[in-house]
């Protein structure tokens, strides 16, 4: 009875699925990086990188667990930077093949209302909500709001992109503060 007590008590632990590499990380003339893995029970699953993160595609058999093991694998070899030359090669194919940015439509875009000037952090109005969005010198925006139920899709989308158009529109100040601009015109233009 004491057993069955302790046991109870106790969290119930959560193993994480294992899986392999079966077809290594390439680039795509959409601006991606795919890696194709198969998890332990069979199911296949794909790791995706881009410069803004990580992603997955599990299909209709998969689960959480297989989100967690693409998520975790791709993160695991972005750790030794193989992935972002793989990254930059995919936007030079997806430039090639004349296509856009499949992340950011920079036609859409908050206001700057203050630009950077000692850290590569701006404040930007979009959608009536006041946005923080720091430019990564390698590429990448981030935006932050205290409030995040006030947001938008549509609102984030567009305070990142015054953040890269920023970057674009003023390529000496932005390479001051140690942006690369021409990975921002690689991933963005």
């Amino acid at each position: 009875m004491a057993d069955a007590q302790d046991s109870a008590a106790q969290p119930e632990r959560v193993t994480e699925l294992q899986g392999k590499v079966v077809k290594a990380p390439y680039p795509t003339d959409e601006g991606y990086v795919l890696v194709e893995i198969l998890a332990e029970d069979g199911v296949a699953v794909r790791g995706i990188c881009c410069e803004a993160g990580y992603g997955s595609d599990v299909g209709p058999e998969g689960s959480v667990k297989h989100t967690n093991l693409a998520m975790r694998t791709v993160s695991d070899l972005n750790r030794s930077d193989a992935l972002m030359p793989l990254v930059q090669e995919a936007h030079r194919m997806r430039k090639a093949a004349g296509k856009s940015n499949a992340l950011y439509d920079l036609s859409r875009r908050g206001t700057v209302i203050e630009p950077p000037v000692r850290s590569r952090s701006l404040k930007v109005e979009s959608h009536g909500v006041l946005y923080d969005v720091h430019l990564h010198e390698l590429g990448s925006v981030l935006e932050w709001v205290d409030n995040w139920e006030i947001t938008t899709e549509d609102g984030r989308h567009d305070a990142c992109t015054a953040g890269i158009c920023w970057v674009l529109e003023h390529p000496e100040k932005a390479a001051a503060l140690g942006v690369d601009v021409d990975l921002y015109r690689l991933y963005y233009e």
